[in-house]
């Protein structure tokens, strides 16, 4: 990493709960994160270049088959998420988006979704207003009782393969400093951190600021998507 990317580096200090065994410090670190991160959140940003390079092949400790989800795999995906909905799903594709799922023995064990153009993200409050090429990660979830086996990385380079064979040049993911596991293995697996979005909590409104690393440049937030539209030249799939 650079010098510019190390100063991006997570504490881990605080961490949200997700995903850990905790003993009292680690109750403590995530109520202390929980705390923060109601009125001040921040997301870093990391990026991995797609074109130029061969990109690894990870391996699961399973057996799974990887498939871009379309309508009629919705009640599979609603018994995956069941918080998330049928409306929700259908929303999502209807925008252009992708679902890339493992399946296990007939079942989707591990998803994640795939996006361009203007983004919304919930935890900032804000559009993301993707560059030209750019294609944003989102959402991915790996049921409890998969975890450990490799299917993040399998997939997640699965899904890389395809964006890089589909002409997209950069595959985009936001996390927040307090998702330490998913910082780790995001940078694990070849992101790099170019920067971190700031979002502070207000009554009415809010602040939003960035900063990113020296010689880089943060994609743009916005409070419309109509923002985007001129950068949005390409949909996932669009080359396949």
């Amino acid at each position: 990493m650079s010098e510019g990317t190390i100063t991006m580096r997570p504490s881990g200090r605080f961490r949200f709960a997700e995903g850990r065994t905790l003993d009292w410090r680690g109750h403590a670190s995530s109520i202390a994160a929980r705390a923060v991160t109601t009125v001040y959140r921040r997301m870093l940003c990391l990026v991995y270049p797609l074109q130029g390079r061969s990109i690894p092949v990870y391996r699961s400790q399973i057996d799974v088959d990887f498939r871009v989800l379309t309508k009629g795999d919705v009640n599979a995906y609603v018994q995956f998420r069941p918080k998330h909905g049928r409306e929700d799903f259908e929303r999502r594709l209807a925008r252009g988006d992708r679902c890339f799922a493992s399946w296990h023995e007939g079942r989707i064990v591990d998803a994640g979704w795939a996006a361009t153009g203007a983004v919304f993200v919930p935890y900032l409050g804000r559009y993301i207003l993707l560059e030209p090429g750019d294609i944003y990660s989102y959402g991915a979830y790996t049921l409890p009782d998969y975890r450990g086996y490799g299917l993040y990385m399998s997939r997640n380079s699965y899904t890389a393969r395809r964006n890089q064979k589909e002409g997209f040049e950069r595959s985009v993911a936001l996390v927040a400093p307090e998702n330490y596991a998913a910082w780790l293995i995001l940078t694990r697996s070849g992101l790099e951190t170019i920067g971190e979005y700031a979002h502070v909590r207000l009554p009415v409104g809010g602040l939003w600021w960035d900063h990113a690393v020296p010689g880089r440049t943060l994609p743009k937030l916005g409070s419309d998507p109509r923002e985007g539209e001129a950068r949005s030249t390409n949909k996932p799939g669009a080359a396949a």
